[in-house]
């Protein structure tokens, strides 16, 4: 997956974690895709990806240009002020 990008929401609850995109594109790469919760039909794609390290779980949008992470929840991180 090229191009990914976190939107302001995913950018901070990186930061929580001390994580970077990179970890969000190994994410996309190893993780599970739960396509109870994804919608690969819609415009853009949407796909919900669980993991089974730091980050629980991500949402991708995938466009034909770029995909953007909308949300990330993180394993054992607490105090994370981020909405």
């Amino acid at each position: 997956m090229a191009g990914i990008m976190a939107d302001t929401g995913a950018q901070c609850v990186l930061k929580c974690g001390n994580l970077t995109v990179s970890d969000l594109a190994d994410l996309a790469r190893l993780g599970d895709v739960n396509f109870g919760k994804s919608g690969p039909r819609e415009k853009p794609r949407r796909y919900f990806i669980e993991g089974s390290g730091v980050v629980k779980f991500a949402t991708y949008l995938i466009t034909d240009t770029a995909s953007v992470v909308t949300s990330v929840v993180l394993r054992d991180v607490e105090n994370c002020p981020c909405p």
